[in-house]
């Protein structure tokens, strides 16, 4: 918002803040004080339409790509990638779907003009391996870590949002597996996610889901302002008592 023809005063929490003659009306807060001009941060920052969640990301042109480099697991993250680049309800959108072996044959860069939607771990996916020292949640051996955390367990993987390293005004969400079960288990996932979540096969009632419901995930939550890890990120209800789950089979039948 650009000043007028005369110098503004603005009280912000009892403090004046002066503009001279069309300075920008901006303003931030540093600790207690009010300060003119723009926040300025040395890392990555949520700000403007870069915020998460993860299902922010189809809001802008996306890009999908699963990692074929391991052979074990190009299969499941394939089928992965063509799930998450169809929007149900009836909605047609058609997705660019490639490789990763694809993406660095054409010369695709990793500060790509759309967002990056990668599935596979870094030993499957080159993508995920170029970008992942900036990430705080990754495979690593039999375990996901989140932040110094382990998490272990049956059909393991984990997803999130971040700004894309490489240019920070685009996303690159990350779903990944332990191994190819973990990775198909993803297909369980609710509709509405938070900035990240990490599963194990306990999430599979949530299939098809917008919540949770009875399902349970071992992490999930939002990323700080900067995208660091927040203080807690294990999920408070995972050792509660959960209703059962219901099927279609749990109708109670017709009776003429």
């Amino acid at each position: 918002m650009q000043g007028g023809t005369v110098a503004v005063d603005v009280t912000l929490d009892g403090a004046m803040v002066s503009f001279a003659d069309g300075e920008p009306l901006e303003a931030h807060r540093e600790g207690a004080q009010w300060k003119k001009g723009r926040a300025t941060h040395a890392g990555p920052w949520k700000t403007g339409e870069i915020t998460g969640p993860i299902r922010d990301v189809y809001h802008a042109p996306i890009l999908f790509v699963y990692g074929a480099s391991d052979p074990a697991l190009a299969r499941a993250n394939q089928e992965v990638a063509r799930a998450f680049a169809q929007i149900r309800w009836g909605v047609r959108v058609k997705y660019p779907i490639m490789s990763d072996d694809e993406f660095f044959a054409r010369g695709e860069p990793l500060a790509n003009e759309r967002a990056l939607f990668v599935v596979g771990n870094a030993k499957s996916n080159r993508v995920v391996r170029e970008l992942e020292d900036s990430f705080p949640i990754k495979i690593d051996g039999d375990a996901v870590l989140v932040g110094k955390q382990r998490i272990q367990g049956k059909e393991l993987g984990a997803a999130f949002i971040r700004p894309n390293p490489k240019r920070a005004d685009r996303y690159v969400v990350v779903v990944e597996g332990l191994d190819a079960p973990g990775t198909w288990r993803a297909l369980s996932l609710p509709d509405l996610l938070p900035d990240f979540v990490v599963w194990d096969s306990a999430v599979a009632p949530a299939r098809g889901q917008m919540i949770l419901s009875a399902a349970m995930v071992r992490a999930a939550g939002f990323f700080e302002s900067d995208w660091s890890l927040p203080a807690k990120v294990d999920d408070p209800l995972a050792t509660a008592q959960r209703p059962a789950a219901k099927t279609e089979y749990d109708a109670t039948p017709y009776l003429p």
